[in-house]
């Protein structure tokens, strides 16, 4: 835990969004016969990665990588964003059964850059939804208003 009481607050923030976003979706993928966990996957030169959530199917195959970002400053949205554009970039190729890969943000993120994941967010849950048969609206999920 951060010796700074700013920021042990916000990873402590970040720390219930993960939470929350675990919560949600574990009875949706259990209910359907998948696990949801936690979990460090390794790309083709071996390097891990920590990723908040990764569903797997009735195989034990990850299908979708989850991670949830909290951010305090806008200052750090390029090196979150690309961390999880490197880190799943790299992962989905060399797990071939990922299908689909979801980030979930919360904080000052720039107006750009929601624009951008809100277009990929669209897809992710268009897929996820293919999967997962939906019980809400895929246009209010994603919506910027």
């Amino acid at each position: 835990m951060p010796t700074n009481s700013a920021a042990a607050l916000g990873q402590a923030a970040g720390e219930l969004f993960e939470k929350s976003v675990l919560d949600i979706l574990s009875t949706t993928v259990q209910e359907r016969g998948y696990t949801v966990k936690s979990d460090k996957l390794r790309d083709a030169h071996d390097t891990p990665y920590s990723i908040d959530a990764v569903i797997y199917d009735d195989k034990a195959r990850p299908i979708i990588l989850i991670d949830t970002k909290y951010i305090r400053y806008k200052k750090h949205n390029r090196d979150k964003a690309s961390w999880v554009c490197t880190a799943h970039s790299l992962l989905r190729k060399h797990h071939k059964t990922l299908r689909k890969s979801i980030v979930v943000l919360g904080g000052q993120w720039s107006q750009p850059l929601i624009l951008f994941e809100h277009d990929s967010l669209q897809e992710a849950l268009t897929g996820l939804l293919a999967l997962f048969p939906p019980s809400v609206d895929v246009a209010q999920l994603t919506s910027t208003d």
